[in-house]
């Protein structure tokens, strides 16, 4: 009787140490599993995450290439200069006609011209009669970063018969890729809109033209009648063949800038 009940107690012993061992077994399977399940949710979420990221970056970069970019576009500048003035009065003409007087009166008729027109921006390298250094009208041309320049002045001679408007632009032999564009339309403008003698388009590198040239600008020096012309003399001081003549000006500039400048900018 005494050997069965240690057996029996043996095998109680045995059955709860199973026991515990199953238990550890399940309790640490179960947390392996809690783990997994934790670290998969983990994972989950941060690839999501990342995807999402992803998604946003590359949605952003393509919104940036199909979204135009918009260029301002600056207006054309053109600068007129009215040759000579203050204690420069140039050539005399008939009757004492100045060739400074003639020259301002003619650009403050253009700029005023051109001033109806709000696609383009005008500046005088001079306004009154005053004396501006050669050296302060082309830092204007410089600043202002000119487009367009025109330099008024007027013609003599001395038996005081010709006559006619004439324009002059930078030679090709010495400026293969210089614009005579703007020089040919303002001659013909000129003689469309007054009655002055079309005495055509010449080269001369003057120097106005040579620093408008290397300033980027494209220059052109008119010459809008002959001073020293007793009828020219008379058409030059009379508010009714300038004004005629301011125009034909005007609008030769904004033919040329409308071909051009502005053709370029569309």
């Amino acid at each position: 009787m005494a050997s069965k009940k240690k057996v029996k107690r043996r095998l109680k012993k045995r059955v709860l140490i199973t026991l515990i061992f199953v238990i550890v077994i399940l309790m640490s399977v179960f947390t392996s599993l809690v783990k997994g399940v934790s670290k998969s949710a983990h994972e989950g979420i941060k690839s999501e995450t990342e995807s999402m990221s992803l998604l946003k970056r590359t949605q952003k970069k393509e919104t940036v290439q199909t979204v135009p970019e918009v260029k301002k576009v600056d207006k054309p500048v053109i600068v007129i200069d009215p040759a000579f003035g203050g204690e420069y009065a140039g050539s005399k003409g008939f009757n004492g006609v100045l060739q400074k007087d003639v020259n301002l009166d003619i650009a403050l008729k253009v700029k005023k011209s051109l001033e109806r027109y709000d696609d383009v921006s005008v500046f005088l390298t001079r306004d009154s009669d005053t004396t501006v250094p050669y050296e302060e009208r082309i830092s204007l041309i410089k600043d202002k970063k000119a487009n367009v320049v025109v330099s008024i002045q007027q013609n003599t001679e001395g038996s005081g018969k010709a006559e006619g408007v004439e324009t002059y632009v930078l030679s090709k032999e010495v400026y293969p890729d210089r614009d005579a564009g703007l020089g040919y339309t303002l001659q013909k403008s000129m003689g469309m809109y007054s009655v002055a003698t079309d005495r055509g388009v010449m080269s001369r590198n003057i120097d106005i033209l040579k620093d408008s040239y290397s300033n980027g600008a494209v220059g052109a020096v008119i010459y809008t009648g002959f001073i020293t012309n007793e009828k020219e003399s008379k058409n030059l001081t009379t508010d009714k063949y300038t004004e005629k003549l301011a125009e034909g000006i005007a609008q030769g500039i904004l033919s040329y800038v409308d071909k051009t400048i502005h053709s370029e900018k569309k």
